[in-house]
């Protein structure tokens, strides 16, 4: 029987991390690739980067873990090439060759220290033991868009934005924050199931939102007019589960502390949320 296992696992380390390994230069064709093949250092880096992942993935043993690693893998690999190649397209000099070269290796270094550490595995790990309810979990899952965010925003740090959702039966209850300018602006959202599709059914905010409806509860804000607002307010950054399946678990997003107290009870409780913490705003 664990020589049956062993030999899926190491099925399944092939088929999901075999396009997130380092860059084959005898099959370089983009100019990105072609940059980084000819400069040793950047070489060099890649290559220990993808030796880190590997290492990391042939620790893993459970599966859902092993997909969202090499999905992750995927994502930062695809915006470091849509960056770096982006950089590439601004005319020549030898100024912004030496910027893209240290991006590059700035990136790479910094995936390096994270495939290293644990962190990755520790925020699957929380992510699965999340508390959970129910047995119908269809719209659980995470939808974020990754990028580096550049100065004055960061050092061309690996950030990630976007929304996660847990699921009770025919309740959906919705985390998110969304970046713009240096700012980010929270939100939460309950969903019901009204004839198999989510219905958003109450929202609040907090942050930099330009917003009257303050999450009760929300970090230390205890104002007066905090509430929920029973005529939800979305955008495209913030909504109920996408069509498109949510990945289950996303090793590059932590979930705040902030928002387990609040998501235990919109999935525990009976009624969430109470009627006196409710209101309908003006559209």
């Amino acid at each position: 029987m664990m020589m049956k296992f062993s030999v899926v696992l190491l099925a399944s380390i092939l088929t999901f991390s075999g396009q997130a390994h380092a860059l084959d230069c005898a099959k370089a064709s983009a100019n990105l690739e072609k940059f980084i093949c000819a400069d040793q250092e950047i070489k060099k880096a890649d290559n220990v980067m993808s030796a880190a992942y590997v290492a990391l993935v042939r620790k893993v043993q459970n599966k859902n873990f092993l997909e969202a690693l090499t999905k992750s893998q995927r994502r930062w690999l695809a915006k470091r090439d849509e960056v770096g190649a982006h950089k590439l397209t601004v005319p020549d000099s030898e100024d912004l060759i030496m910027a893209t070269k240290l991006f590059l290796l700035k990136v790479t270094n910094d995936r390096l220290d994270i495939l290293k550490s644990d962190a990755l595995l520790e925020k699957l790990e929380k992510q699965k033991n999340l508390i959970r309810y129910g047995a119908d979990h269809r719209y659980e899952g995470y939808q974020f868009e990754c990028d580096f965010f550049p100065p004055p925003f960061g050092d061309f740090s690996y950030e990630c934005h976007g929304m996660w959702h847990r699921q009770n039966a025919n309740r959906i209850c919705t985390g998110a924050d969304e970046w713009a300018t240096g700012h980010i602006s929270y939100y939460r959202l309950v969903s019901e199931l009204v004839s198999g599709k989510p219905k958003p059914k109450a929202s609040c905010f907090w942050g930099y939102a330009e917003s009257t409806e303050i999450c009760p509860g929300a970090d230390d804000l205890n104002e007066a007019g905090a509430h929920w607002n029973t005529n939800p307010r979305l955008n495209d950054n913030f909504s109920v589960p996408f069509e498109t399946k949510p990945w289950k678990f996303d090793p590059d997003v932590e979930i705040s502390d902030l928002d387990y107290g609040w998501v235990e009870q919109c999935l525990r409780d009976s009624v969430f949320p109470l009627p006196t913490q409710s209101r309908a705003d003006k559209p």
